[in-house]
């Protein structure tokens, strides 16, 4: 008779019919603030995030986790140029999760844009739009210094520059950091 009623699953017994699912990860916490969710999105892992999200009944909550260095999954999706999870957390959380910054005041949309994602960045764009080129960190670096500074260390950051200046155009050549107008900044 017991075999016939509904049986209640946790996270690891939903996890052992997924492949692709680790259920260990589903409860794994150790130092630096991990915790399941952020460990999932360190790891670039969709399924066990979804698992997570979904079944360990913690919802909008995961999303408001965060690192030592006050980073929030959506740092993580956008660092690792993981479009479908950024996707997926801007579905749940919406367009606020675009201003979401960590302790050096980055949005997802500068750690993209320094990391060199442009496919990160096109995604956050399309929710986002251009106000996104006025989001700055603590040290008053727009996306546009943050992706030329780069430029001149590796040159294949210019599609990042490019992209950033055909949103933006010369509106973005008039930002100024805390240290340097970016003219000055581009010419020496």
């Amino acid at each position: 008779f017991a075999a016939c009623l509904p049986q209640k699953k946790t996270p690891l017994d939903v996890g052992k019919g997924q492949s692709s699912t680790d259920p260990v990860l589903l409860f794994w916490w150790y130092e630096g603030r991990s915790t399941p969710f952020l460990l999932a999105m360190r790891d670039g892992r969709l399924d066990a995030m979804r698992a997570i999200y979904i079944f360990a009944r913690k919802g909008k909550a995961c999303l408001s986790e965060t690192t030592e260095m006050g980073s929030f999954p959506i740092h993580y999706a956008a660092e690792g140029e993981n479009v479908a999870m950024i996707d997926q957390l801007l579905s749940w959380g919406g367009k606020a999760e675009l201003d979401k910054q960590d302790k050096k005041k980055r949005t997802p949309f500068l750690i993209a844009a320094v990391g060199g994602h442009v496919r990160a960045m096109r995604a956050m764009h399309a929710v986002g739009g251009n106000a996104l080129l006025e989001q700055h960190d603590e040290d008053g670096n727009y996306a546009i210094h943050l992706a030329v500074e780069q430029f001149f260390l590796r040159r294949e950051f210019l599609p990042v520059v490019k992209q950033l200046m055909d949103w933006g155009g010369a509106h973005l050549l008039t930002k100024e950091n805390n240290e340097v107008a970016f003219p000055v900044a581009l010419m020496s």
